[in-house]
């Protein structure tokens, strides 16, 4: 069950290649009209969020990350007028104006867009659904690692 008022969206993901296609994950009505958008522009190693509904995209916001091989923690909190995007521990963007949606209407979790389009290619080590919108501090600890073991185990560095 979803929230169509507020929520959060926490997952912790790497894309497989950076061969330039979209990855997606979403939470829609099974349709293009209504849908929170998670995705890698592998092109860019960037990820962007989007959340549309039936008066067109509300918010878009966007991150670069080094690379979209690496490990990332990620959480999209939306809101009425409150839309939010952290990666590792850091709100990296946010948007302060837009509305989310009618009751009932988000009912599927998928890893692709709103349909089999853009399949989500990739290694998921976890997902989270938040019927409601955090507040800073607990997506600063949703998102963060919890010692520098796990950080460099999640981006593939060696401790010597």
């Amino acid at each position: 069950t979803f929230n169509d008022s507020e929520g959060v969206l926490m997952f912790e993901a790497s894309a497989l290649a950076n061969d330039g296609t979209s990855r997606r994950i979403s939470i829609s009505d099974g349709t293009s009209t209504n849908r929170i958008i998670f995705q890698y522009l592998a092109a860019s190693n960037t990820v962007a969020v989007e959340l549309i509904n039936s008066s067109g995209a509300q918010c878009s916001l966007t991150y670069v990350l080094t690379d979209v091989k690496d490990n990332n923690l990620f959480a999209f909190k939306y809101k009425q007028n409150d839309f939010a995007l952290w990666v590792n521990g850091f709100e990296v963007d946010t948007d302060p104006n837009g509305s989310t949606y009618l009751a009932s209407t988000l009912n599927k979790l998928n890893f692709s867009g709103f349909s089999s389009l853009f399949p989500f290619y990739g290694k998921a080590k976890q997902i989270q659904y938040f019927d409601s919108a955090l507040n800073n501090s607990d997506l600063e600890e949703l998102t963060s690692w919890d010692s520098f073991v796990d950080m460099s185990r999640g981006q593939l560095y060696t401790i010597k």
